[in-house]
């Protein structure tokens, strides 16, 4: 992916693709780093964890059932 990528637009890739990883290409075209799941998810708590957000807390059961739905 390109540095000037959003985080949106690099999750919804790995997701999709089922990629552990991304590379993040520099302006110059050099490997400027790597996004990995572990980042994903880093990100994903700390917005869960902001008080001031209002983003829905759904347990793990709810989230497979309303993915299994989506997935039909």
């Amino acid at each position: 992916v390109s540095s000037g990528s959003t985080l949106k637009e690099v999750v919804n890739e790995m997701a999709k693709n089922r990629y552990g990883c991304v590379l993040v290409k520099g302006l110059k075209g050099g490997v400027r780093g790597i996004f990995t799941r572990t980042d994903a998810l880093y990100v994903l708590c700390q917005l869960l964890s902001d008080p001031e957000d209002d983003f829905r807390i759904m347990n793990i059961e709810d989230y497979l059932t309303h993915h299994q739905k989506l997935a039909v």
